[in-house]
């Protein structure tokens, strides 16, 4: 290991595998005749239409990374128009339809993973429901999840059971209690962001 050659660029510190650079250096050499250059596709030369969409989303793709930090600072600089703009995208039909159909294709190949995942569910669930409960308390819990279903039929939009506070939380775990459920839009309890975890109730 001590002898081990690592690519002539400063700072890049890989091994080398070809004229003295790292894979990625001699990639760009080969591509672009400067194992510092990276070429990036116009407007016009992606499909040689003008106004390509495709071309269009690459060059939003390769502007947001050029200037991540920016959008990172307006973001916190802003947060309630973040929050509406990012509502207004995820409502479109057409994020929507691609969101379903990539989670669809997900499930499919994860069947594993996906019970798993439902099965750790349903044991934190167990778990999370205090031996003090009260038949009063679980005529509460039933009648959220009987809200919840009510609702879905009468709006036609997927209702969800959602815990205030995450059954795994990273901070702290809530309980299977009433007053830690609360019916909420689907939608609304998959895409909101997780103040405790990331763990999806």
């Amino acid at each position: 290991m001590a002898n081990l050659k690592v690519c002539s660029i400063e700072g890049c510190g890989k091994p080398i595998i070809a004229r003295g650079y790292c894979h990625a250096h001699y990639s760009k050499l080969r591509r672009n005749g400067d194992p510092l250059k990276t070429k990036y596709r116009d407007g016009n030369n992606h499909c040689g239409k003008t106004n390509c969409p495709a071309a269009k989303k690459i060059l939003a793709r390769i502007h947001y990374v050029k200037n991540l930090d920016s959008y990172k600072n307006w973001r916190s600089n802003n947060p309630e128009v973040y929050k509406q703009t990012r509502e207004a995208y995820c409502a479109r039909d057409d994020v929507k339809a691609r969101i379903r159909a990539r989670n669809r294709q997900w499930n499919d190949a994860n069947p594993n993973l996906l019970n798993s995942y439902y099965a750790n569910r349903r044991a934190r669930k167990k778990k999370a429901m205090p031996s003090w409960l009260t038949p009063d308390h679980i005529s509460q819990i039933n009648a959220v999840y009987t809200e919840a279903r009510r609702l879905s039929v009468e709006t036609g939009i997927a209702h969800h059971v959602d815990h205030i506070v995450p059954l795994a939380g990273k901070i702290v775990c809530g309980l299977h209690v009433p007053w830690n459920l609360r019916a909420i839009p689907g939608d609304k309890n998959l895409r909101r962001p997780r103040i405790y975890s990331m763990d999806m109730d």
